[in-house]
């Protein structure tokens, strides 16, 4: 019984792990905007994530799972 809920619950944290790798990867969007503008990359935080900035509206967005254009950084 306490393996079965131990299994539960690691298959709950590798879905929410898959789950935030998803809308990470659907916020960035090929590297635009909502707008239509392109994100461009500004600073990298204490723990890995890249943040990027809208070149059109000014929003900005956090990614730590999903590393699209490591090369991009400047």
């Amino acid at each position: 019984m306490e393996l079965t809920i131990i299994f539960c619950a690691f298959l709950v944290w590798i879905g929410l792990i898959l789950l935030a790798v998803f809308i990470e990867h659907r916020e960035y969007n090929h590297g635009r905007c909502k707008c239509g503008g392109a994100w461009r990359y500004f600073d990298t935080d204490s723990q890995g994530g890249n943040g990027y900035y809208c070149e059109e509206c000014g929003r900005v967005i956090w990614i730590s799972w999903f590393h699209p254009n490591r090369r991009e950084k400047r």
